[in-house]
């Protein structure tokens, strides 16, 4: 094998499973399929499962988390947390998720695609959301807590929050996965955003107002 050659360089966790209810799975780049448990890794590439009436929680290594439950998959695109393009992309296929801001979150860098619209922004709290094959019901969060991650946040200068920002929750921006996209902003956590597909596959928005018990 040549000097110059990577191929044994065991792949890095790019995150951590906090907790498991339930069933749930993970299928590696290299055909690796287990069921997890927490403190299991995470690694770029894994397509996170969970059956009915689960629920994961993971965590990235700079502090973003997510929420995956009922018949949730999800698909960790990409994660990179170095140099000056520090992100993360992750795609949900379906199920329940909810993410709390990490720092790649904060400084706008999180991206979160569905089959109805990618989500983007820049995000002190985080968003919670529902997704089917014809819907998409998405809220921006008031308040969130969440577990502190075991694993060491980045830290190389290279992701710089803007704790200044005039909107206190973040605000994100829904690009819709039409022919000609729209681009819904989303910065009030009072509303719950609607995307359903109709019959002859046109997409209609809606906005719900929240209720008090639903905050």
């Amino acid at each position: 094998m040549g000097a110059g050659s990577d191929e044994s360089a065991p792949q890095v966790a790019v995150g951590q499973i906090h907790y498991v209810i339930g069933a749930a799975t993970a299928l590696r780049l290299d055909g690796a399929f287990i069921r997890l448990k927490p403190g299991d890794h995470i690694f770029e590439g894994d397509v996170i499962e969970t059956t009915a009436d689960a629920e994961v929680r993971f965590c990235f290594v700079d502090g973003t988390t997510f929420r995956l439950s009922s018949n949730a998959r999800a698909i960790i695109k990409e994660f990179s947390g170095k140099g000056g393009e520090c992100l993360a992309l992750v795609d949900i296929d379906r199920g329940d998720f909810a993410f709390f801001a990490g720092e790649i979150a904060k400084a706008g860098r999180l991206g979160i695609d569905t089959p109805v619209a990618n989500i983007r922004g820049r995000m002190r709290t985080g968003g919670i959301g529902t997704l089917s094959l014809v819907s998409l019901f998405f809220a921006l969060m008031d308040k969130v807590q969440a577990a502190d991650p075991d694993f060491a946040y980045i830290d190389d200068g290279t992701i710089i929050p803007n704790y200044k920002d005039d909107t206190p929750h973040g605000s994100f921006e829904l690009v819709t996965k039409e022919a000609t996209p729209r681009h819904i902003f989303v910065d009030d956590p009072g509303v719950t955003w609607a995307f359903r597909l109709g019959t002859s596959s046109e997409l209609s928005i809606s906005q719900i107002s929240n209720s008090p018990a639903r905050m």
